[in-house]
């Protein structure tokens, strides 16, 4: 069975686009899903449109130019995709997302919510993808063909608007060779006064997730209602 990453990467310099196949599952899971639209200074694209030096608007830094992106093939299609591998689908609304969303599980989204700031002083939080399964109507499905999910960073870490008022967390380090949870979590990677955005560990975020839902229902909202969560 072969699990591999197929990776088109895009320096800032101008070089030459290099094709490299991976033989391991580094880094599965990261990337924008190739159909997501990303809110730039020429309006709604599609994430798979973008180039380097293109502006993308940003969640606390305005329009942004993308230093750094990657395109890769996290499926081949040539045996049944591991679960582990799975995108997760997001239903309209529950991000602020316009539209169905599907997100890679190891892909960092941002939350808004009371609970949030309740736990840690900050209505908004960092989470990985993965936790949303806690919320309503959110599920993994098993993907049936090729998905191209496409990385961009900038000169510092960056939290983008897509599909809407949904947000996703673009660090430095994501576009070029393909980054795990394990490596976004990292203490290099979030310990240091460089990144300005702290991400929880998916245990952490899954008691966060659950903690919105039971709130929800002690407040009588049906469990089927979106979440006032901001991506």
């Amino acid at each position: 069975m072969f699990m591999g990453w197929k990776t088109d990467d895009f320096a800032s310099s101008g070089a030459r686009p290099v094709v490299e196949r991976r033989r391991d599952a580094r880094g599965a899971g990261h990337g924008i899903v190739a159909g997501t639209l990303v809110s730039t200074a020429m309006g709604w694209r599609p994430v798979e449109a973008l180039m380097v030096g293109d502006e993308v608007m940003t969640f606390d830094g305005g329009l942004q130019r993308i230093t750094g992106l990657s395109r890769a093939s996290l499926w081949t299609g040539q045996a049944e995709c591991p679960r582990a591998m799975w995108p997760i689908r997001v239903p309209a609304g529950l991000m602020g997302n316009r539209r169905e969303l599907v997100l890679m599980p190891e892909e960092t989204v941002v939350i808004e919510s009371d609970t949030a700031e309740d736990m840690y002083d900050d209505p908004f939080a960092l989470m990985p993808a993965l936790a949303l399964i806690e919320m309503p109507g959110v599920e993994r499905v098993c993907p049936n063909t090729e998905i191209e999910v496409v990385s961009i960073s900038f000169a510092e870490d960056q939290v983008i608007y897509v599909e809407g008022s949904a947000l996703i967390f673009c660090p430095t380090g994501a576009a070029g060779e393909p980054i795990g949870m394990a490596a976004i979590l990292s203490e290099e990677f979030n310990g240091t006064a460089s990144s300005a955005y702290q991400v929880l560990s998916l245990d952490d975020a899954r008691l966060l997730a659950s903690c919105i839902v039971a709130e929800q229902a002690a407040r009588g909202v049906p469990t089927a209602a979106p979440a006032r969560i901001a991506a």
